[in-house]
């Protein structure tokens, strides 16, 4: 079972992107959060095997919180997850440790393919 945890600060997008991942077989969402700071909490009690990370939000943006993730949970997988193609900040938060990049506009088979790829 793959264990995710699903980083956006817009509410309906946590909501569906978490209702599809729950529906894959070998997906287990282990909570939502609306930003990178409530992010670091959660990952440290929930132990995900990838985060799925928006880089755009309040108080603590996609690219720092997954350069302290990685500082603080090395094993854990950051998936970006992004509406916007900015490509400084998606190579920042690769070189901050991200594995890779999957943008909203994909399916949702996509989505879950990327999550499944992190852990491979």
């Amino acid at each position: 079972m793959i264990r995710v945890l699903v980083v956006d600060d817009h509410e309906m997008i946590r909501t569906s992107v978490s209702e599809a991942l729950g529906a894959a077989l070998d997906i287990e969402v282990v909570g939502s959060c609306v930003d990178g700071q409530e992010a670091l909490g959660a990952a440290a009690v929930s132990r995900p095997d990838v985060v799925l990370m928006d880089l755009s939000m309040p108080r603590l943006d996609g690219v720092e919180a997954t350069r302290r993730l990685m500082a603080h949970e090395p094993g854990t997988r950051v998936v970006i997850f992004t509406s916007a193609v900015r490509g400084r900040q998606v190579n920042e938060a690769l070189a901050a440790g991200a594995v890779s990049c999957v943008f909203k506009n994909a399916d949702t088979s996509e989505v879950i393919a990327a999550v499944r790829a992190a852990v491979a």
